[in-house]
């Protein structure tokens, strides 16, 4: 078998053209990892900017219904908050803890935040009905969730299972005692 020059011509272009495919797929593989871990930031910040969201469009609201109990009758500035009338007294928030349950990019995690003003020690999380506990899962155990930070939650699929609604227990400066709420999940 003699090799001529268009043999060896061929032969050298079909490899770096090999070479070329095998050295494109991983540099298309690579784009797509870091295309998901940008996503999956997006996400997380699309959370943040929608739980900021929420607490401003709260603040919001009672802004404006101090300002139209206050003009309506013809408030003096200089009042004490006691002696504020009870229309404007209960627009002052009273310290609470409340969750909000956010999408992540993963399937089936979650993160629950702390919307409230306080903070909530010793936070867990069980599933309803109990029975299903097992399908849970966080990060940390029994953190302590500050007003706006957020812990992840995941949960499992088992053949016709899946967690929908979620049971969160917490301590707080307001009781003593083991506070509950429960949240579905989205």
């Amino acid at each position: 078998m003699t090799w001529e020059t268009a043999d060896i011509l061929a032969l050298i272009f079909g490899a770096a053209g090999l070479v070329g495919g095998v050295v494109g797929f991983f540099r298309s593989a690579s784009a797509s990892r870091a295309a998901g871990r940008a996503n999956a930031a997006a996400q997380d910040a699309r959370g943040d900017a929608a739980a900021a969201l929420l607490r401003s469009a709260d603040a919001a609201e009672r802004i404006a219904e101090a300002i139209e109990i206050i003009s309506a009758r013809s408030a003096v500035l200089h009042v004490r908050p006691t002696d504020a009338p009870a229309e404007l007294r209960a627009l002052v928030p009273q310290p609470e803890v409340k969750w909000a349950v956010e999408e992540r990019s993963e399937p089936d995690t979650f993160r629950l935040r702390n919307i409230g003003s306080i903070g909530a020690r010793e936070v867990g999380v069980t599933t309803v009905p109990q029975e299903h506990s097992a399908l849970v899962r966080m990060v940390a155990d029994r953190p302590t969730l500050e007003p706006g930070s957020a812990i992840v939650v995941r949960t499992e699929r088992r053949l016709a299972l899946r967690v929908k609604e979620l049971d969160i227990a917490w301590l707080d400066d307001t009781s003593s005692e083991m506070q509950h709420a429960s949240v579905y999940l989205p």
